[in-house]
């Protein structure tokens, strides 16, 4: 997961991700159907990672329990990957997130409801194989966060 995130969030080599920790589950489930019914559930998925950016270090906490449903509309390029969108979205829970850095006053709070993640401005593009699904979304083009699954 390091690897992949590492990909996403550092455009350049100025931007380093260090020292990440996941913990807790989360699982995500597509049914066969017309439309596609999926479900995402999150069990205190803790994700904890530094940012080094120009000299300065962010440290930032997650920590995400709930469970979004939602309908797949999905565009495939085959070979394993795509992009989706989920419609028909409802959700429970929340994101709890908290950032501090070494010099810049108190940490800042940043508590979000789950379903403010997903929507039709929210594509995700999968990578999959028979083992693995990587995810990671973008709104307006910028990329906002990434998951891995391993199956079991």
């Amino acid at each position: 997961m390091q690897a992949f995130l590492q990909e996403k969030v550092s455009p350049t080599p100025d931007i380093q991700l260090r020292n990440l920790a996941v913990s807790g589950a989360s699982t995500f489930e597509v049914k066969t159907g017309d439309p596609l019914p999926s479900s995402m559930t999150f069990d205190h998925l803790k994700i904890s990672y530094d940012v080094l950016a120009h000299d300065r270090t962010l440290h930032t906490d997650i920590d995400i329990t709930g469970s979004v449903t939602g309908n797949i509309d999905s565009a495939s390029t085959g070979q394993g990957t795509g992009e989706f969108t989920l419609k028909d979205i409802s959700s429970t829970g929340e994101a709890d997130t908290t950032t501090s850095t070494e010099d810049l006053g108190p940490p800042m709070h940043l508590n979000f409801q789950l379903c403010e993640e997903y929507g039709a401005q929210t594509r995700v593009q999968y990578t999959c194989s028979d083992q693995q699904l990587f995810m990671a979304r973008y709104v307006g083009g910028k990329y906002v966060w990434g998951y891995s699954y391993s199956k079991v």
